[in-house]
């Protein structure tokens, strides 16, 4: 962790025993973290990135050993993460925890995002029996149980991870604009998931891991290699940013990436 993210040297490395960190997001003066959830089951919890807390959420409705991929909060007191083909949400900042939402159907849940009201998650084998549909499910943060799944949006069941975000749309302050990354294709839609429409080779580099968004019509795609792209259109076309970027003795590869702005977007 850090204050002072832009200083070479101002980081501080701690050990997080109780297991590894796979999704992070903040809200509210709160840092959540889901992971690996060997048994007991945690999430962890933090006030200032420093100091992490655990909370045993192993008596959840059907919830496995298999880790957890994705968490997203609406910039309050409201939380999801997912866990293979169910979700999980907490209504009181993270401090108690209830099944919101069973697919029921072997596809697997990754990152999630929020978006004017409205919920959005990255599903790969979607549709049962481990189908080959990459898809992107959304629901009403008023009816957030009752969940609508895209079409396929055809890129591939190697997206996994933060391959997914969303915030307001240049077209219009009332819609949200999805980005799903791919290699070097996009999956976007700028009417909340209503449509939507697969780019193929639009970023100028492949192996993209993680995607984000400031609500503006800007947008950062991280990549192995140490490589970065970028959209100042709102993802209508995408530039070459930074290039085998160096840390330490050599290029690494750009697992996820964040904005210092506040949720929702």
């Amino acid at each position: 962790y850090s204050d002072d993210p832009e200083t070479d040297g101002s980081w501080t490395d701690i050990n997080i025993s109780s297991g590894k960190i796979y999704s992070l997001a903040w809200s509210n003066n709160k840092w959540i973290g889901a992971g690996q959830m060997a048994a007991p089951q945690t999430i962890l919890t933090s006030s200032d990135g420093a100091t992490w807390g655990t909370l045993e959420v192993s008596s959840l409705p059907d919830i496995t050993t298999n880790n957890s991929q994705g968490i997203a909060s609406d910039g309050g007191n409201n939380w999801i993460f997912s866990q293979q083909d169910r979700l999980y949400a907490s209504s009181n900042h993270g401090d108690s925890w209830y099944l919101l939402k069973d697919f029921n159907d072997s596809r697997a849940c990754y990152q999630l995002a929020y978006s004017n009201a409205r919920w959005f998650v990255w599903c790969t084998k979607a549709g049962g029996g481990g189908a080959n549909a990459e898809v992107v499910a959304y629901a009403n943060a008023a009816s957030s149980g009752s969940w609508t799944s895209t079409a396929d949006t055809e890129l591939g069941s190697a997206a996994t991870g933060p391959h997914l975000a969303a915030c307001v749309s240049t077209a219009s302050v009332s819609l949200s604009t999805v980005i799903a990354i791919s290699s070097n294709d996009i999956w976007r839609s700028t009417d909340s998931c209503a449509t939507g429409i697969k780019m193929e080779n639009v970023l100028p580099y492949g192996s993209a891991n993680g995607i984000a968004g400031d609500g503006a019509g800007n947008w950062v795609v991280v990549h192995n290699g140490g490589n970065i792209s970028y959209s100042i259109d709102d993802g209508t076309t995408w530039s070459s940013g930074a290039s085998a970027l160096t840390f330490d003795a050599g290029t690494e590869n750009i697992n996820h990436i964040a904005i210092n702005k506040y949720f929702p977007l």
